[in-house]
């Protein structure tokens, strides 16, 4: 019996690894921001985006591990895709570092020069079919992986 269940084990073991799975991290859109940063983003959207602050919900993560936020804003009355913008500040003003249209975006767990990937689905049910999307240092920006 113990043998069967190494046997069992093992099985699983290299089912495992051959069908490997790459974790994400869900954005969330309900922590608070910086007061100073929503002041800026709102002024960004405003003047870049053509729509008030208040058409959009906004999810902080660190992509690069810097310690410092960038953001993603996704548009209020998004149904199924949408255009999601990632933006940072600079010592200056907010910068544009993606403009991704899909259902959703998760933070992947892999990094690209620095930079954390993100996985962008296209359907809001199917939570394995997704487009990779990586930092392109020479764009300053997120690009579907491989162009």
């Amino acid at each position: 019996m113990k043998a069967f269940t190494l046997i069992i084990i093992g099985i699983f073991g290299v089912v495992g690894v051959a069908f490997q799975a790459n974790a994400a991290e869900t954005l969330r859109y309900d922590h608070p921001i910086p007061r100073s940063s929503f002041e800026r983003i709102k002024d960004f959207a405003r003047s870049n985006l053509g729509s008030p602050i208040t058409s959009y919900e906004i999810a902080r993560a660190d992509l690069n591990d810097d310690g410092l936020y960038e953001f993603v804003l996704k548009p209020k009355a998004c149904n199924t895709t949408c255009r999601y913008n990632i933006v940072a500040e600079s010592s200056k003003n907010i910068v544009m570092l993606g403009d991704i249209r899909g259902s959703n975006i998760a933070l992947g767990n892999e990094f690209s020069h620095g930079v954390r990937n993100l996985l962008v689905f296209e359907s809001p049910t199917n939570d394995f079919d997704y487009t990779l999307y990586t930092w392109h240092p020479m764009s300053s920006s997120y690009r579907k992986s491989g162009l």
